[in-house]
């Protein structure tokens, strides 16, 4: 299976941000890797600047879980 087939079928993870899970706004992905196979297992993506500060913000409620 080469590289473009195996980004079609693989999972695409998203953010957990005050306690709920937030599709990406837009941007970049890193992949994710099995380390035994070398398999790709899924994409991640990269938290824009906006993301990354709502993560900050929404920090207190993740630990009111």
């Amino acid at each position: 299976m080469n590289t473009r087939e195996s980004a079609a079928s693989v999972k695409e993870l998203s953010h957990f941000i005050g306690c709920e899970p937030v599709a990406r706004q837009r941007g970049r992905f890193g992949d994710v890797f099995n380390p035994t196979s070398g398999a790709l297992v899924a994409r991640v993506p990269f938290a824009s600047k906006a993301e990354t500060e709502s993560a900050i913000v929404n920090l207190p409620a993740a630990f009111l879980i």
